[in-house]
């Protein structure tokens, strides 16, 4: 398996921002500093799913809806984990 390191176009971005002198930083591909909220997707995700959205404003509608149905005792058992 490779890695970001590896790749040519992220090589090549890293020069560019290197010599416009902009601090790059490596991030490791897993953060398990983010998982636990990762409910938040799937939740969402699956309200959205099998839907169609004319514009932006109606996905960006939908998803605050999904977003406002989780109950606050989810958000407080995922920070809790």
């Amino acid at each position: 398996m490779s890695s970001a390191a590896d790749d040519p176009c992220s090589v090549l971005c890293g020069a560019v921002l290197t010599s416009k002198g902009i601090t790059v930083m490596l991030q490791s591909p897993y953060s398990p500093d983010l998982a636990p909220c990762n409910f938040l997707f799937q939740k969402v995700k699956l309200a959205m799913k099998g839907h169609h959205f004319e514009s932006t404003e109606d996905i960006q509608r939908s998803v605050k809806q999904a977003l406002n149905n989780i109950p606050q005792a989810a958000f407080q058992e995922c920070y809790k984990q």
